[in-house]
């Protein structure tokens, strides 16, 4: 009952723009596409880096992940502790 009171009391057409609300979604949506997009490109880049490892012996293999791992821990400030 109070949710639909609230509801209709704050997205009453009558008090406020719908455009307005239309424009969010709108915003919202081509955020999430864009962040899509982007998930896609970093799949393709890990994609690539297993590609480009599978050219390593075994040993060279653990130390490109290792240094891969390193760097991302650096590019998103992990720490140890």
């Amino acid at each position: 009952m109070y949710n639909n009171q609230f509801n209709n009391q704050f997205f009453n057409p009558q008090y406020v723009n719908p455009y307005y609300y239309q424009q969010i979604e709108q915003q919202m949506a081509q955020h999430q596409f864009e962040q899509t997009k982007e998930v896609i490109n970093v799949m393709k880049a890990v994609k690539d880096l297993c590609e480009a490892s599978k050219k390593l012996d075994p040993q060279h293999q653990q130390i490109a992940f290792n240094m891969a791992l390193t760097v991302m821990a650096k590019e998103f400030g992990w720490s140890n502790g």
